[in-house]
C-alpha cells in the first residue's frame, strides 16, 4: 500500500515539476503529450527497463493537467505573497500599466516587503 501511494505522490510531484518547466520555457502545453512523454518513455526503456516505463505511465501529463498544475502553482505563489505582506510590518506597492504586442493593457503591480529580515 505504501509503495503505491509513494509512486502516486512522486508521479504527481513530477507532473508539477514538468508543468513548471513548460511554463518557464513558454512552450505550448501539448508538447508534453507530443514530445516529452514519448521521449521520457524511450529513455527509461533503454536505460532503466520496462519497470521505469510503467512508473512513467502513472504521471498525469495531459495538456489539461499541465494547465491545472500551472494555475495551482500561480494561486499558491499569490497566497504566499499575500501571507508575507500581511506578516510584514511594512510594505510598498507600485502599480503601473503597460501594453503587449496586440496593444492590450496589462496591469503591473510590484510589491516590496520585509521577509526574514530582508526586503
Amino acid at each position: 500500500m505504501r509503495a503505491t501511494t509513494s509512486i502516486k505522490e512522486n508521479a504527481l510531484r513530477v507532473s508539477y515539476l514538468k508543468a513548471n518547466r513548460i511554463d518557464k520555457a513558454k512552450k505550448p502545453f501539448s508538447i508534453v503529450e507530443e514530445l516529452i512523454l514519448p521521449a521520457t518513455k524511450d529513455i527509461c526503456r533503454e536505460l532503466l527497463g520496462e519497470a521505469a516505463v510503467e512508473k512513467i505511465a502513472h504521471v498525469p501529463l495531459s495538456a489539461d493537467t499541465v494547465t491545472r498544475c500551472i494555475e495551482e502553482i500561480a494561486e499558491d505563489i499569490g497566497a504566499q505573497f499575500f501571507e508575507r505582506i500581511n506578516a510584514s510590518p511594512w510594505y510598498a506597492l507600485q502599480v503601473d500599466e503597460s501594453t503587449d504586442i496586440d496593444n492590450k493593457a496589462i496591469l503591473l503591480a510590484y510589491g516590496r516587503y520585509l521577509y526574514q529580515e530582508d526586503v
